[in-house]
């Protein structure tokens, strides 16, 4: 028997590593694994998957979990769409004073009587 489960570890081990030789491949001539995605899961409906658990499925089971101190989750639909993001205004920059012209003081006033013509 062990030899047995040895061949199939062997198997299951050359699946996986075909599997993501072929997926390594495919990815680099460009392919696309949400197609893939989507088509597989193209027929699963979430929103009524959750429904039903909320509606049918968990209250059957509330008094088995009661009865056990287990409490069952509620689950939430979430929406796919992601929200536009709110535009923040850009902060104003404070404006600089202008600097103001003012003469230079000089080192030490002169003593000469400056000329002012009278007429």
């Amino acid at each position: 028997m062990r030899k047995a489960w040895k061949v199939i570890l062997y198997i299951a081990l050359a699946i996986l590593i075909i599997g993501e030789l072929i997926l390594g491949v495919g990815l680099l001539l460009g392919g696309s694994p949400e197609r893939v995605w989507d088509t597989l899961y193209d027929h699963y409906d979430g929103d009524a998957i959750i429904e039903t658990w909320n509606t049918q499925i968990q209250p059957a089971y509330e008094p088995i979990a009661e009865e056990l101190g287990l409490q069952l989750p509620t689950i939430e639909v979430v929406s796919d769409e992601t929200p536009e993001p709110t535009a923040t205004p850009a902060p104003t920059a404070t404006p600089k004073p202008k600097p103001t012209a003012t003469p230079a003081p000089s080192a030490a006033p002169s003593a000469e009587p400056t000329a002012t013509a009278n007429p």
